[in-house]
This record gives C-alpha cells, sequence and structure tokens, in this order.
C-alpha cells in the first residue's frame, strides 16, 4: 500500500512540474475589419509634437472617441489626446479616412496602438499603405488587456503631402 501510495504521490509531483504556473496574455494583434460608424458629437482636434509636444496622452476617456487632424492636416505623426479601456473582451476597433492634401499625392499611413499602462510600449501596429484617400478603413485590435489604457500614434511616410483624416474608435463587443 506504501508503494502504491509514494508512486501516485510521484505521478502527481511530476504532473505538478509539467504544469504552468501562471498563464501568459496572448500578444495583441490586429487585422483588417468592416467599417464602423461612431456618433461623433465631440471630435477630438489632434495636433503633431511641434504644438503639443512629444509626449503621450495621460488623460483618460471612454470610448467611443472620434479623433481629426487638423484642416490642413498632419506632416509626420501625432498621438491620440487620450487614453482609453478596450472593451470587456479586450478589443478595440477603429475606423480611419483621410485623404492626402493636396489630393492626388500617394501617402503611406500607419497606425501604432501603444499600452499605457505597460510603460508607452508599442503593442501592435497596422499599415494602411500608400494611397491618395482612405474611406473608412476599419480595423480590429484584440487580446488587449482589459485592464489596461491604450492609445493610437498615427504615422504617415515623410514626403510634400500632409493627410487629412480622422479615427473613430469603439469598445468592441462582437
Amino acid at each position: 500500500m506504501k508503494k502504491l501510495l509514494s508512486i501516485i504521490l510521484c505521478f502527481s509531483l511530476l504532473a505538478a512540474w509539467g504544469t504552468t504556473a501562471f498563464a501568459m496574455e496572448p500578444t495583441p494583434e490586429c487585422k483588417e475589419a468592416p467599417p464602423i460608424s461612431v456618433d461623433a458629437t465631440n471630435v477630438d482636434i489632434l495636433y503633431e509634437s511641434f504644438m503639443r509636444g512629444d509626449n503621450p496622452p495621460t488623460s483618460t476617456t471612454t470610448l467611443p472617441y472620434s479623433a481629426a487632424s487638423s484642416s490642413t492636416g498632419i506632416n509626420s505623426y501625432v498621438y491620440t489626446n487620450y487614453k482609453f479601456k478596450p472593451s470587456s473582451l479586450g478589443k478595440i476597433h477603429t475606423t480611419f479616412t483621410g485623404n492626402s492634401n493636396p489630393k492626388g499625392n500617394s501617402v503611406t499611413v500607419d497606425i501604432y496602438l501603444y499600452d499605457a499602462t505597460a510603460g508607452n510600449v508599442e503593442v501592435a501596429s497596422y499599415s494602411l499603405g500608400s494611397a491618395t484617400a482612405w474611406s473608412g478603413q476599419g480595423v480590429s485590435w484584440y487580446n488587449l488587456n482589459t485592464s489596461h489604457y491604450y492609445y493610437f500614434k498615427i504615422v504617415k511616410s515623410v514626403g510634400s503631402a500632409r493627410l487629412v483624416f480622422t479615427l473613430d474608435c469603439v469598445a468592441q463587443n462582437w
């Protein structure tokens, strides 16, 4: 009986050693998704670093959130003015609409997602590619930590054309 108990105890210890003590969080990711519409009664105007400083946002808001460049557009990059939490499913959905200024000149646009809670670390990015205009380009950002705050950085390629855009963000519950 003691021998059987010893064998069972040994197997139990081996099984415990092979089990991970802490589950790792999934890596945040993004993918193209259908556009969504946001009732944007208050659109937040984003300014480049030379006007607002090169600092990530420190204030929080809740989703939905709409942000836009000034009417003349941006020349390099902007951060959203606020950070926000994802949905209870760990998702944020964005819709990007924009065009080059002057129109007809191609620009390349990339969107970066940062985790403010983890020390302003870039966790995912999506390239909208090179074009003269985008009409409702949807992106789903998922596997986000529901207790963390996130924000976006919109980057336009170097060149003479500026980028005029809006970025709508919602807590994705689907």
